[in-house]
């Protein structure tokens, strides 16, 4: 990108406002009609025309007014002079905000759809938990979490978990007879168990994947544009123009390093749920094909070669610390938080946002009451959100404060449907033209 070139796009409203942005992506601001006022109102004027040339910084706005007191077209103005206030920057500061702006966009769009891979994982599971604690509570005294720890650790099933599991999460054989031709077809139902599998491997390997090959890499990507424009308020000194600086850049990395350790910590609860869930998931199938099976007959051997190759261990981590209370909830799990200001208060005054959220993590994880709010990922989204809006906002107002429009001249009527030109000619070659008696038009 030429440092030298600035591409501005001047559009011209309906009510009369002016909206300038740089690159048909930095907004630098909305401007009130710059027509004189008539009484006690402005008079009413939409920009027709548009003119300028790039070696200057002034530029030509052609205005028509429909105002009965005051018709006519009116020749105004219009001098940009954040293009030579902001020097080299101005190119960085637009491309690179405007780059940090659908970044944070992106990032939003990829938590909305980790919370919903998540919740997808848990709403089965739990629907079939919950078919069968009832039952639990009322027959044996316990919840499901001991009923399956007591099978694990003990090989004894409770009637009502057996029941559960051959009724609800078997497989189911089934023949289907077509007359006329007496056909008959075999085939599987699929059940409980299967469905379970699916949903809960399904949904973390697509959370996985989204924080491995999305929500990590466009952090990666945020930090690399909030160090250039660290860099820009560093160099730039004391008498800069730039609109913002280095303490607001700072409280959006902080609030970027949050992130970083929330999506680690995510990664590495998923790929140890993955694990668990695969030992936990292949030993509920072999409890579910030995209950289903003849209890009186002798186990048949592939079932006592399987059983073998478990890691009971593993299971009874699932079923103790998972499987009804996943640790993705403290990061993914939507709650009603009042008062959410509260949490980001102490970060705006300067304390150190990541050694906050540090510490309430410790205290989740020593199960010691902690700020539910700090470690959601979509909170801290938005939260950057604001503040790095915050910063788009003081740079968009450093470069409005440098646009300035002249006093409007009316040039008379123009008669209905007569076409109107306009076009700024550099300096040297109207004296050029003039010099010899043509019209520079």
């Amino acid at each position: 990108m030429d440092k030298n070139v600035v591409d501005v796009m001047v559009a011209g409203t309906s009510d009369g406002h002016i909206h300038l942005s740089i690159y048909d992506s930095f907004i630098v601001g909305l401007f009130p009609p710059p027509l004189p006022s008539t009484g006690a109102h402005n008079t009413k004027a939409q920009m027709i025309l548009h003119a300028a040339h790039k070696g200057y910084s002034t530029h030509a706005l052609l205005m028509e007014s429909s105002s009965s007191s005051k018709p006519g077209l009116y020749f105004v103005p219009m001098d940009l002079r954040f293009v030579s206030a902001s020097s080299e920057y101005l190119s960085l500061l637009a491309s690179r905000s405007t780059a940090l702006e659908n970044l944070l966009r992106y990032m939003n769009q990829v938590q909305v759809l980790m919370t919903s891979e998540w919740q997808a994982s848990q709403d089965l599971p739990r629907r079939f938990l919950r078919n069968v604690s009832e039952s639990l509570e009322e027959k044996n005294g316990c919840d499901i979490v001991q009923a399956m720890y007591h099978s694990v650790a003990t090989g004894h099933t409770f009637p009502a978990m057996r029941d559960w599991l051959v009724d609800e999460l078997a497989e189911r054989v089934s023949r289907v007879y077509k007359f006329p031709y007496e056909v008959n077809i075999t085939y599987m139902i699929m059940k409980g168990h299967k469905r379970w599998d699916k949903a809960v491997t399904t949904g973390l390997e697509n959370l996985r994947k989204m924080v491995h090959e999305h929500m990590l890499p466009a952090l990666e990507r945020c930090a690399l544009i909030l160090s250039r424009l660290a860099g820009v308020v560093k160099y730039q000194g004391s008498n800069n123009n730039i609109g913002f600086s280095s303490h607001q850049v700072n409280l959006v990395m902080g609030t970027l390093a949050c992130l970083n350790l929330v999506s680690a910590k995510i990664l590495t609860y998923v790929v140890e749920e993955l694990d668990l869930f695969a030992a936990f998931s292949a030993w509920l199938r072999l409890e579910i094909d030995r209950l289903a099976s003849d209890s009186s007959a002798s186990q048949p051997d592939d079932i006592l070669e399987k059983e073998a190759t478990i890691d009971h261990s593993k299971v009874l981590l699932y079923i103790q610390n998972v499987m009804t209370t996943s640790r993705l909830s403290v990061f993914l799990q939507e709650d009603l938080v009042e008062e959410q200001d509260k949490y980001w208060a102490s970060a705006e005054r300067g304390s150190s946002l990541l050694e906050r959220l540090d510490t309430q993590l410790q205290r989740q994880e020593e199960g010691l009451p902690y700020e539910k709010a700090l470690p959601k990922i979509a909170l801290l989204c938005r939260h950057m959100g604001r503040q790095a809006a915050a910063v788009f906002e003081k740079i968009a107002e450093a470069e409005k404060r440098n646009v300035l429009f002249g006093q409007p001249s009316i040039l008379g009527n123009r008669g209905q449907n007569t076409p109107v030109a306009m076009k700024v000619y550099p300096q040297v070659r109207i004296l050029e033209t003039l010099s010899v008696g043509k019209s520079p038009y």
